[in-house]
């Protein structure tokens, strides 16, 4: 019995001794270099073993769909933890699209060679907001999380999202559009929208003045032709005037139908284009923050 005691007790100890020499290779993908991030993580993780590199991210550049991705690299992240005698392999990239951070992480274990958590976070940018997305993740994944550093992201959210009023909302988006096709559109930041709408309804608008013009003119034409027609004695020109005036009689109601097709198109299309400026209208966001992250599985 003393036998086994003692076996179950070196088998804790050699698996608490390795969940207590936490030792991570980082590989961080920046699109904006920073230079300062690998020394900022090693004075807030002092009681980890962190490795950096840089060169060995193209290992994770082979396939971008998630499934393919894990197992393509298993045999690598085994070569890396032999390599640099690390438990796990920590991969992080962000990239900056506007006003926007975006982060995303995985955590391989070297043992196994698979992924055991991954998070993707689209936040709001903030001063230092990489540096400080990178400690809470580390943090989070090792159990220590400082309160500054969650107050440094808080001081980007809104507590009460519901009660935030906006300058912009998709209500006069669509007020706008109303008055001029193409200003709602404008006013939501869609450019392209905007163009073509009011390109759209200003070339309806002149094929309908055009159609309109010369339903005027073949209609007073006609009456013309009409008036010659009823005053004149001579066989000639009464064949004439009668020709002229069956002709304009033809071509006014051909430009009135024309006239009054193009006035309903660009109703509709006035309709239209007001129902899209609303649906393309700024919206609140009531989630700022917005991140998904997956269970860890054990290796």
């Amino acid at each position: 019995m003393n036998k086994y005691l003692v076996s179950f007790l070196l088998f804790i100890f050699i698996l608490n001794a390795e969940n207590n020499s936490l030792s991570y290779l980082v590989l961080n993908e920046f699109e904006t270099p920073n230079s300062n991030i690998n020394q900022v993580l090693i004075e807030n993780f002092d009681y980890l073993d962190l490795q950096f590199d840089d060169i060995t991210v193209q290992y994770f550049e082979e396939n971008n769909h998630p499934t393919d991705f894990i197992f393509l690299n298993m045999d690598r992240i085994k070569e890396l933890g032999t390599l640099y005698g690390v438990n796990y392999v920590l991969f992080n990239k962000i990239i900056q699209i506007d006003s926007m951070l975006n982060l995303e992480s995985r955590l391989y274990h070297t043992r196994s060679g698979g992924l055991i958590n991954q998070r993707k976070i689209d936040l709001i940018d903030y001063f230092d907001g990489q540096e400080n997305e990178l400690k809470l993740w580390i943090g989070e994944l090792t159990g220590g999380i400082k309160p500054e550093w969650k107050n440094e992201r808080n001081s980007i959210l809104f507590l009460n999202a519901d009660e935030i009023i906006y300058k912009k909302t998709p209500s006069k988006s669509a007020l706008r559009s109303l008055l001029i096709p193409g200003w709602g559109q404008l006013y939501s930041n869609e450019k392209l929208y905007a163009a073509l709408w009011f390109g759209t309804e200003l070339s309806l608008g002149l094929f309908s003045y055009i159609f309109f013009s010369n339903y005027q003119n073949s209609r007073n034409n006609y009456l013309l032709n009409q008036k010659l027609y009823t005053n004149s004695n001579d066989e000639k020109e009464v064949a004439n005037y009668r020709s002229l005036a069956e002709k304009d009689w033809d071509n006014h109601k051909t430009y009135s139908e024309l006239t009054i097709l193009f006035v309903k198109v660009i109703g509709i299309g006035w309709i239209t284009n007001t129902l899209h400026a609303w649906i393309v209208g700024p919206r609140p966001k009531t989630k700022i923050h917005r991140k998904w992250d997956t269970p860890i599985v054990n290796p």
